[in-house]
């Protein structure tokens, strides 16, 4: 049985630094606007996809309470966490890891944890390790996050001029079959094309009908976008529910639409590409370059 090293061990976070995770959860759950009740369906979705892993190693189903009020669900937990029940606190740092990673990052530093990234999906089983290995060196190695954001697009009247008026609420859960877009904030204008991740595997995303890649401007943009009305064009999950990865590599460099148009659709990212994306990035300084991050997740 392999060991669950993505749950981290909280057996070894200090008594006297317990607060300081309750109150890191409690930042990034105000920052994303979430009450007590949607934090903790959120945890113990978590923990009950983790259980349903065959030869995973369980996270006993009875770490998340259920006190007759919804409205103290979460709040309940942390309380307890923050008085010194470590029961409750594994499956509210791997929700900390898929929200905020910055933020966990620096709470792993704080508490003495080392810090791994959460990846509800990981399993070493899985077929094409070496493939997401080497993607993952080049999203994950060079990520920031902050700079994307979810966008709903229900309202059929949306145009890309209210799009860009109101501020979209980062890393919301949608719904299946709820169209979205994303709100890409970019720095520096450049080529961009796009990554999907689901259950462990990349797999290109297509930007407009029939192109892997666009053309950027700095600031705030919708994508992926109508090339002659710039307009956002809807995504859409109506199978599968689950967490969803999302990267964006902006380059501004030619080079980056000669790797798109090696890509094929419906098919993982080829591993022979990712030297290819790594080189690219390292020729290129850091005004020129970026990979943006969000995670996403889709609800039934």
């Amino acid at each position: 049985m392999p060991p669950p090293d993505y749950w981290p061990d909280a057996k070894r976070i200090p008594a006297d630094k317990l607060g300081t995770v309750v109150e890191a959860v409690r930042a990034v759950r105000d920052a994303q606007g979430l009450s007590n009740a949607d934090l903790w369906r959120e945890v113990r979705k978590l923990i009950e996809r983790h259980n349903a892993v065959p030869d995973r190693q369980k996270v006993h189903p009875q770490v998340i309470a259920e006190p007759g009020d919804p409205g103290k669900r979460g709040k309940y937990e942390l309380s307890a966490i923050q008085k010194g029940t470590r029961k409750y606190l594994v499956g509210y740092l791997a929700w900390l890891c898929l929200r905020d990673e910055a933020a966990a990052r620096a709470l792993y530093e704080e508490v003495g944890l080392t810090f791994r990234t959460y990846r509800e999906d990981d399993d070493p089983r899985a077929e094409g390790t070496s493939a997401i290995t080497t993607w993952a060196r080049v999203i994950d190695g060079h990520a920031s996050y902050g700079n994307v954001e979810v966008v709903s697009l229900r309202q059929e009247s949306l145009r890309l001029v209210d799009f860009l008026k109101h501020e979209p609420v980062s890393r919301r859960a949608l719904k299946l079959g709820e169209p979205f877009c994303f709100r890409l904030d970019a720095p520096h204008p450049g080529y961009v094309i796009a990554f999907q991740r689901y259950r462990r595997l990349w797999y290109p995303m297509p930007l407009a009908a029939e192109a892997l890649h666009d053309r950027i401007e700095a600031g705030p943009q919708a994508l992926p976008r109508d090339p002659a009305t710039r307009a956002p064009v809807a995504l859409c999950e109506s199978v599968d529910a689950g967490e969803y990865g999302f990267g964006f590599l902006v380059a501004d460099d030619d080079k980056l639409v000669e790797l798109a148009a090696a890509f094929q659709l419906g098919a993982t990212l080829p591993e022979s590409l990712a030297a290819s994306a790594l080189r690219l990035l390292g020729a290129l300084p850091e005004r020129s370059r970026a990979v943006h991050r969000v995670n996403v997740m889709i609800e039934p």
